[in-house]
């Protein structure tokens, strides 16, 4: 809204509504993407119009919210940089949350089937008993965990045993290229290359 042509790069950037954490945030970012596609123009007053006929401008705070977050950002000169940092956040953010999943996750070990349900049904965490994840009421109430199955089905432990000492470093790596590829930094094909150096160096001649 601030300077015709900036939304186009922050599209390209790969910015969307969901890598705000506020969501009145997400929800202008959708109204002005809806309204460009469109062909309209994006200024305060057709982002206002838009909001409201989707029912949700008392979620963005009304018009005068917009009107501020205008005038707090008097140039769009860096709108793409500013966009790599809000999807950086919710890389992160993505990064916390699985940190988390996977810590309730160990606290399943020995319970009982019924046990381990429960906390999944409460917690909305995913079960680590291979049996839940054909149960009808899961799938029914945490949709998520059907499409979770093939993964936690392939997963495979954590490599230290065969990189030994040098298993921060390698989880370091692989860790660098999978944020630099979800916040856009570079290219997935340019992180796995580097990647590959980076474990090919790390490796020598044996682990």
């Amino acid at each position: 809204m601030v300077e015709p042509g900036a939304l186009d790069r922050v599209v390209a950037s790969g910015l969307l509504p969901e890598h705000f954490f506020r969501e009145a945030h997400g929800i202008i970012y959708q109204a002005c993407q809806s309204i460009h596609d469109r062909g309209e123009p994006v200024d305060l007053i057709t982002a206002c119009s838009e909001i409201r006929g989707a029912g949700m401008l008392d979620q963005v705070a009304g018009p005068s919210y917009l009107t501020a977050c205008i005038r707090e950002s008097p140039t769009a000169a860096h709108c793409v940089r500013y966009a790599q940092v809000v999807m950086e956040k919710a890389a992160r953010r993505q990064v916390i949350s699985t940190a988390a999943e996977l810590r309730a996750l160990a606290y399943d070990e020995g319970l009982t089937d019924s046990e381990a349900k429960m906390r999944a049904l409460d917690s909305g965490n995913l079960p680590t008993i291979k049996s839940l994840y054909g149960d009808a009421e899961l799938a029914e109430k945490l949709p998520i965990i059907p499409r979770w199955e093939a993964v936690f089905q392939n997963a495979v432990p954590r490599p230290s045993a065969p990189t030994k000492l040098k298993y921060n470093e390698v989880s370091n790596n692989f860790w660098t290229a999978v944020h630099k590829t979800l916040s856009a930094e570079s290219t997935a094909a340019d992180n796995l290359t580097a990647l590959e150096i980076q474990l090919t160096r790390l490796k020598g001649t044996a682990w």
